[in-house]
């Protein structure tokens, strides 16, 4: 499974950083500047809390999976909004390039497909 990496976010974060240290010194002063770079570090820090790695359940169903693999489709799944705090199944497709996900004790069902060279994720 490809990596689906965000890019070179820490230099736009830095730039706009920067820009914004300076207008806060001449506009809104130092109280609100602590504001602001704590917001910055606290969205900085989501991606690393949010997409870290999954809790395999023990009676997990990985058919040819490694970790690694696993927690990249959870990431995939995650970052579209859904929710998956352990896995339960991961099964690579047999034909198509495409894992069915189980998560959360087999209560949710994700299918995991590459469409085009996107992962797609879709509820079942």
């Amino acid at each position: 499974m490809p990596n689906i990496s965000q890019g070179k976010s820490g230099e736009t974060a830095r730039h706009w950083l920067d820009e914004s240290w300076e207008a806060g010194k001449s506009i809104a002063g130092k109280a609100s500047m602590k504001v602001v770079l704590t917001l910055v570090l606290s969205i900085a820090l989501l991606p690393s809390v949010a997409f870290g790695q999954v809790p395999i359940e023990p009676n997990a169903v990985r058919r040819h999976t490694d970790d690694a693999t696993i927690n990249e489709l959870v990431r995939v799944i995650r970052a579209r909004g859904y929710r998956c705090d352990s896995l339960s199944a991961a099964i690579p497709w047999p034909v198509n390039p495409g894992y069915t996900v189980r998560c959360n004790q087999f209560n949710y069902t994700y299918h995991v497909e590459d469409k085009g060279g996107r992962w797609l994720v879709s509820v079942r």
